[in-house]
């Protein structure tokens, strides 16, 4: 319960933020990535993925559809098709 009941009424630094996520929002949290953790094997947090995942926010792409993002979609239906 250390998160704030209402929004901060001022903007705050990103040194701020990032203190009070490590302070608030840290502890709470499952780390899935614990050499401990046994209960899911998650991949979102290998190096790999953090990659991909970069390379997916500096496109900004919308690929829900084959008509806004025609290479992502053809390159999901050929990574499906690897895997059958």
């Amino acid at each position: 319960r250390s998160i704030d009941v209402s929004p901060p009424e001022h903007g705050e630094t990103m040194q701020a933020i990032f203190a009070d996520f490590e302070r608030k929002i840290l502890p709470g949290m499952t780390h899935w990535q614990h050499p401990r953790f046994f209960a899911y094997f998650p991949a979102n947090a290998a190096p790999v993925s953090v990659v991909a995942e970069y390379l997916v926010s500096v496109m900004a792409a919308q690929c829900m559809l084959w008509q806004t993002s025609p290479a992502a979609t053809e390159l999901e239906t050929r990574v499906v098709d690897w895997m059958r």
